[in-house]
């Protein structure tokens, strides 16, 4: 059976992906190993709370800006039952999001078979083959991999492979009842594994070698949550908790227990610690075993996530792309590409990349006048409204394009920044980006008025020639809404009348502003 669009795994990614595909009339094909869509998240997480907000009740009747505080609705158009209708919980419960996404895979009609696990991935010329374990086959143009950091990653120390992990441990808890317990890793799954485990541990320790991540500091929603957090008090209030900070070297199996040899990172000094028992935390990776030598996609980030550009595709092997968490390459550690919150607007974008190589159709674009306050209204229409410039901070924009022929503005939508810097559309021309970010501004004289710790606010970007020229940071809103525009909008101003003061035959579009 022969498609031109195979996409690999029914999660939010390939759901998504395959609801802008079925708007076309690209034929598409998703293959899903299980029995229903979503099927990542009927055991993951196992305390089964998800750490993606779910925030119904906003003030605002938008569908874009509520969008900003809904963190699991895939974008199905303003009629589509949002996530909350399925739970109301601020952070939901994991088994709500499986019945949302076979909802939402039965009510758009996506295209997908279940049941069909591929076991092989090969390449014959330009096309790829799959074949599954019932000995089904399927070829494509085009093969989108949407099956997530599927494999438990594996740390590099001798034992490592004696201990439970993450997904697998026991929670029965007389296993750990007055034990001495070790938790290996400092993400959201070795705390959420440590607070399951208070009320039965008598000695609980989390070890990594690196610092903890608070995403109260770094802003990045994958990093540790306040909701998992509550194992720190029994660190800081000396309650037989602690949080460690070195190198595992060996784990030996003694007795009913483990010998732990760890170097720790502050002074480099080696010890050797005891414990009842192990579980490892250590995060997940991209598994490529189904792939043959000849599709074999290159690895990067740790070798937990595949190579991409910036529209997605492998680096080695063409018309290869990838979606969902794998997707988070290109902004590894940063914005919101972990969550639905962004898999839903790069996968989006994706979809564009896809139909301009497939049938050439271009990115959608919409013209702005540069002549009275239009660019300054629609910018200020963005900051009030968009969602996916606000997930996907720093790392997607709109772009404003000055066409010096017909004297407008070319505006482009939710593109990712590397697009824009790396592709010839942008390049040897004038225009601006709008973005929201937590970085202060390069000005040292603006920086000053920003706080040292980062809040998210808009950015706009006065760039000539692929390089930024100038950098417009609006102050905090603390309703982070930026209604009023003279307020917020001045430095804006003159950043728009410095360009149209370099356009030639182009009046200035703000002198007139009162």
């Amino acid at each position: 059976m022969k498609y031109t669009v195979i996409i690999l795994g029914a999660g939010p990614g390939g759901l998504q992906l395959a609801h802008f595909l079925e708007n076309t009339n690209i034929d598409y094909l998703v293959l899903e190993r299980h029995n229903e869509a979503g099927s990542f998240f009927r055991k993951l997480p196992r305390g089964r709370r998800l750490i993606s907000i779910n925030k119904p009740n906003t003030g605002f009747e938008n569908y874009e800006k509520n969008l900003r505080w809904d963190w699991n609705s895939l974008l199905g158009g303003c009629e589509d039952p949002p996530f909350s209708d399925y739970d109301n919980e601020f952070y939901p419960n994991a088994d709500s999001i499986v019945r949302y996404l076979n909802d939402f895979t039965a009510r758009h009609f996506l295209k997908v078979r279940f049941g069909e696990d591929v076991e092989e991935v090969t390449r014959q010329g330009d096309n790829f083959r799959l074949r599954t374990g019932g000995g089904n086959t399927f070829s494509c143009d085009y093969l989108v991999v949407g099956t997530g950091v599927s494999k438990t990653h594996n740390p590099p120390f001798s034992g490592a492979d004696l201990i439970p992990s993450y997904t697998d441990y026991s929670m029965d808890p007389a296993v750990y009842t007055n034990k001495r317990v070790l938790v290996i890793g400092k993400g959201n799954s070795a705390f959420e594994t440590a607070n399951y485990l208070l009320p039965f541990a008598s000695h609980l320790h989390l070890i990594s070698p690196n610092y903890l991540r608070s995403a109260a500091y770094t802003h990045f929603s994958g990093d540790l949550r306040s909701i998992n957090a509550t194992f720190l008090d029994t660190f800081f209030l000396k309650q037989q908790g602690a949080v460690l900070n070195g190198t595992i070297e060996s784990i030996t199996p003694v007795g009913e227990g483990y010998e732990v040899q760890v170097t720790y990172t502050e002074n480099s000094m080696s010890v050797t610690l005891y414990y009842d028992r192990v579980i490892k935390a250590t995060g997940f990776s991209f598994d490529t075993s189904i792939f043959s030598s000849e599709c074999m996609p290159d690895i990067a980030h740790e070798e937990r996530l595949p190579d991409i550009t910036c529209e997605w595709e492998s680096t080695n092997v063409k018309k290869m792309f990838f979606v969902g968490t794998l997707m988070q390459g290109n902004d590894y550690k940063k914005s919101a590409s972990t969550f639905i919150a962004g898999i839903r607007y790069n996968a989006r974008a994706l979809g564009y990349f896809l139909r301009k190589r497939i049938t050439g159709e271009v990115w959608p674009v919409s013209s702005v006048p540069c002549k009275g306050e239009e660019l300054y209204k629609s910018i200020f229409s963005r900051i009030h409204n968009s969602s996916s410039l606000w997930h996907l901070f720093g790392c997607m924009c709109d772009a404003y394009v000055y066409d010096p022929e017909g004297k407008v503005y070319l505006h482009y939508r939710n593109i990712p920044n590397r697009v824009v810097d790396e592709q010839e559309l942008f390049k040897g021309s004038i225009g601006f980006t709008l973005q929201f970010g937590y970085h202060s501004p390069r000005d040292p004289q603006e920086r000053k008025k920003f706080d040292d710790h980062g809040f998210i606010h808009p950015i706009v970007c006065l760039w000539n020639d692929g390089q930024i020229k100038r950098e417009s940071h609006m102050l905090l809103d603390v309703h982070a809404e930026w209604e009023d525009m003279n307020f917020f909008g001045k430095s804006l101003q003159h950043l728009i009348e410095e360009c149209h003061d370099s356009l030639p035959d182009l009046e200035p579009t703000m002198s007139n502003r009162q």
